[in-house]
């Protein structure tokens, strides 16, 4: 219990922060990072989409336009922008969802996508496209808040999509972490990436944040340490098939007492053989 007590930690601050940026944001966090200067008629087409929440078109004029040469940062948060909003993350609705949602920490990121359509894999498409900035000391503040973000929505939905198929707000009673049909381990690896991402982005912001996000995000890290897990790697092709094999054991710990979704303990017993 007193991991779990540590662990809910991170939802309040989770909340407080985002409510501090709610002020300033308006419907999509994201949303006022690029800039509102002249640029292509792609990039302006992408930008009227994105501010209408019509992400999923904005991302269909990125890749119907592949040859254009993106080197504006702006430019760059602005398609990160239509990709984290077609995985499923936008600002306003992830509040309030977060608002509710409970348990451990992957439970209730998991929890706080439970009513919206999900496209995982474009989470990943808006990590790459910031990462293209630069490294994590490199990117601004609110660059490295939204990866932060990015990194909770990775989590929350590639289980959301596989563990709780039926959106009904609790894992399906089918469900096997440690099944690769259930979980295919390619998108193990981005869950793992996705606590990557928490922690890299956590300890780039420094004092930008509270205190306590940043310990809860460090209990967060032990948790993985103490079970023989590495949860530091943001990026998923870096992580070995051993390695998400082994990451399952996570996932399918307690969702109460732990930090996963199902029941297992996995510091005595050995979750997937």
């Amino acid at each position: 219990m007193a991991t779990q007590n540590r662990l809910s930690i991170l939802k309040k601050v989770f909340l407080i922060s985002m409510s501090l940026l709610n002020g300033s944001c308006g419907g999509n966090f994201f949303e006022g990072m690029s800039g509102k200067t002249s640029h292509a008629a792609v990039i302006e087409e992408v930008r009227n989409l994105v501010n209408d929440l019509e992400f999923s078109e904005a991302v269909d004029v990125i890749e119907a336009n592949t040859d254009l040469v993106i080197t504006d940062r702006g430019d760059m948060m602005l398609f990160a922008s239509a990709y984290a909003g077609d995985c499923g993350l936008t600002f306003a609705e992830i509040f309030d969802s977060l608002a509710t949602a409970t348990g451990s920490p992957m439970n209730f990121m998991m929890s706080a996508f439970t009513t919206k359509a999900v496209v995982p894999d474009h989470c990943y498409q808006a990590q790459l496209w910031i990462e293209r900035i630069g490294a994590a000391g490199v990117r601004t503040t609110n660059e490295n808040i939204a990866m932060f973000l990015i990194g909770m929505a990775k989590i929350g939905t590639y289980l959301r999509n596989r563990a709780d198929a039926d959106r009904d707000g609790t894992v399906d009673g089918t469900f096997d972490s440690c099944d690769n049909t259930d979980l295919p381990r390619d998108e193990v690896k981005q869950v793992v990436s996705g606590f990557g991402l928490l922690i890299e982005n956590v300890a780039a912001l420094g004092t930008n944040i509270s205190g306590s996000l940043s310990g809860s995000v460090t209990s967060i890290n032990a948790v993985c340490v103490g079970l023989g897990l590495t949860c530091n790697v943001t990026d998923p092709t870096a992580i070995s098939d051993g390695d998400a094999d082994s990451f399952r054991d996570a996932i399918k710990s307690s969702s109460t007492t732990m930090i996963g979704i199902e029941t297992c303990d996995p510091l005595t017993t050995l979750c997937c053989p």
